[in-house]
This record gives structure tokens, C-alpha cells and sequence, in this order.
């Protein structure tokens, strides 16, 4: 890949990334009075960014072939995080937050799945 495409390609996703985040803070926010949580956007938004971390962190292990399941095992600590950050932030019941949790990280990966389908198209 030439690196003009590359840094294009680059600055793409992390935009994206940081639109996903936000996207998924307006899912959480709108999704908390339904699963038993106070609708709060600046909570929703800490527990996104939290549970985005550790994908973040440990992201760089994708581009080594042999590494690539720490970055899913980040992933599923983000989905941990995520579960006590609902908990906790958004004070959604212990009852309703593993839907909580399962309908969020849902919408997650949808978001990251069009993130690396728009990649895709604009950088081939």
C-alpha cells in the first residue's frame, strides 16, 4: 500500500472510530430506560470510551498474525467493562444488564463492521 494511502486510510478510521464511540454513547443513553438505567449521555459516554479502551489498548496486536487473539480477548475485557460500567454508570439493574450489555456490544460491532466495510471500499 502506498503510504499517502495508507495515512489516508489511517486518519478514515480513527475518525470513524471516534464516531462509533459516540454513536454507541447515544444507544446506551437511549436504550437505558428500557433495560431499568437512568438516561444520562455524559455516563453513557465514559462507559462507551471505558469499554472502547482495551480494543484500543491492545488493537496493535491485529498486525502481528500470530498475536491477533489478544485483541479479541481485549475485546471481551471491554465487554466485561462495559457490563460494570452499565451497572454502575447508568444504574441499570443486575437483572437487565447481560441484555443490556448483549444489545449494546450487538450495535458495537455493527458499527466497527461498517467501519471495516467503508475501509474496505475506500482504500482498495
Amino acid at each position: 500500500m502506498p503510504l499517502f494511502a495508507g495515512l489516508v486510510g489511517l486518519m478514515m478510521a480513527y475518525a470513524l472510530i471516534f464516531a462509533i464511540v459516540y454513536a454507541v454513547a447515544i444507544i446506551v443513553d437511549q436504550l437505558a430506560p428500557r433495560f431499568g438505567g437512568q438516561k444520562d449521555f455524559a455516563a453513557a459516554l465514559k462507559v462507551t470510551v471505558y469499554a472502547f479502551t482495551p480494543y484500543w489498548v491492545l488493537g496493535f496486536f491485529q498486525l502481528i498474525a500470530g498475536l491477533r487473539f489478544v485483541g479479541y480477548v481485549g475485546a471481551l475485557f471491554g465487554i466485561y467493562l462495559l457490563w460494570l460500567g452499565l451497572r454502575r454508570l447508568m444504574k441499570a439493574p443486575s437483572d437487565k444488564a447481560i441484555p443490556y450489555v448483549a444489545t449494546t456490544t450487538a450495535c458495537a460491532v455493527v458499527g466497527l463492521g461498517m467501519i471495516m466495510l467503508i475501509e474496505a471500499v475506500f482504500l482498495t
